[in-house]
């Protein structure tokens, strides 16, 4: 089950922001902020695009949850690799023809 409230607090604790801070940079009240993360009411989409753009982050983890440490790792080393590999196959293509 989706938990955005645990999320959105998750997000929170994690960028070291108040309730009040996050409300100030999102411009909603401190008590719509303490709502959503104790489950008394849900954030609608405008609110979640809101929550998503000032804080830095993808919508789909104030949704689905925050990656662990160990995913970021292997997230950021498949980018790496296909980069990587992107690179070399840009080099090497006019080099056979």
């Amino acid at each position: 089950m989706l938990n955005i409230g645990e999320n959105i607090a998750y997000l929170r604790n994690r960028k070291k922001l108040t309730q009040e801070e996050l409300a100030k940079k999102t411009s909603l009240l401190p008590q719509d902020i303490a709502d959503y993360e104790e489950g008394i009411r849900q954030p609608d989409i405008e609110t979640l695009v809101t929550l998503a753009e000032s804080t830095n982050v993808d919508i789909g983890h104030l949704i689905y949850g925050f990656p662990s440490p160990k995913e970021e790792k292997k997230e950021r080393t498949n980018i790496i690799f296909l980069t990587i590999l992107s690179l070399v196959f840009c080099i090497s293509t006019p080099l056979l023809e």
